[in-house]
């Protein structure tokens, strides 16, 4: 996010969380929200849930982190996706997940889209979901989710005390022996 003047309460709990005073920087993170600010909110909302620098208050954290969202903040609805897969404070839903995080990539969340792209098995959007009216919601919706959530198969054989089988596992051991004959 830009340093713009309606971010003030931010740049203010930034340098009093630096400074060590964290209440004085939950406080301005507070007055933010006050004022609307989204990102304040979000930061404040993020803080409360997990007890970081602040009073642990995950209830009241998520309701600013959802309130946030619903206001389109890019990194809240991002963090709505993580509730949603985990089953967090609503549903536990891993389509309404990447549906939502497919929308903070829309948002121009980078880790959103970056999350996405790592989940689709790309290294950037293709042309032909570029085209598209919603790129990030097309790759969405095609991410296989029985591979993520199907465990790898057991290596086929342990051989003289080695797997085989295992590519991660074989690489792993060619890099070792490179390694030791300094190649």
């Amino acid at each position: 996010m830009s340093a713009k003047p309606f971010h003030l309460h931010v740049q203010n709990a930034d340098r009093l969380d630096a400074a060590g005073q964290h209440d004085d920087a939950i406080n301005e993170l507070a007055l933010g929200t006050q004022t609307g600010d989204l990102e304040a909110m979000t930061r404040l909302g993020k803080r409360l849930f997990v007890g970081d620098r602040s009073p642990y208050l995950p209830r009241d954290g998520v309701g600013m982190l959802f309130e946030a969202a619903q206001k389109n903040h890019a990194e809240a609805v991002a963090l709505m996706a993580t509730l949603q897969c985990t089953g967090l404070y609503q549903r536990k839903s891993w389509s309404d997940a990447l549906t939502t995080l497919a929308h903070a990539a829309q948002l121009g969340w980078q880790s959103a889209q970056e999350q996405l792209l790592l989940l689709a098995g790309q290294s950037t959007l293709s042309q032909a979901s570029t085209a598209a009216a919603t790129p990030w919601q097309t790759l969405a919706r095609n991410i296989d989710l029985t591979t993520w959530q199907t465990p790898p198969a057991v290596c086929r054989s342990v051989r003289a005390g080695r797997l085989s089988g295992c590519p991660a596992v074989e690489k792993a051991e060619l890099h070792a022996l490179a390694h030791r004959h300094g190649q």
